[in-house]
């Protein structure tokens, strides 16, 4: 007869904490529920296109230059 592996266990300390951080992503998420500017849109698609090319990222550039949008 083989041993069943006990699955991990949650105190009820830690309860209260995983719902209160549940719930903060979820207003989170709310709050940016905002739709994409066409300016976002085509900021990402670059990024995308830059992140599969085969070349490797320039790390001498200004900050913002692979996506600068604001938040």
């Amino acid at each position: 007869m083989t041993a069943v592996p006990s699955l991990p266990t949650t105190s009820t300390a830690e309860i209260p904490r995983t719902l209160q951080t549940v719930r903060d992503v979820r207003v989170r998420a709310a709050a940016l529920a905002e739709p994409e500017t066409e300016g976002e849109r085509k900021a990402m698609r670059r990024l995308d296109h830059v992140l599969t090319s085969d070349e490797p990222l320039n790390t001498e550039v200004p900050r913002g230059y692979y996506l600068n949008i604001q938040v």
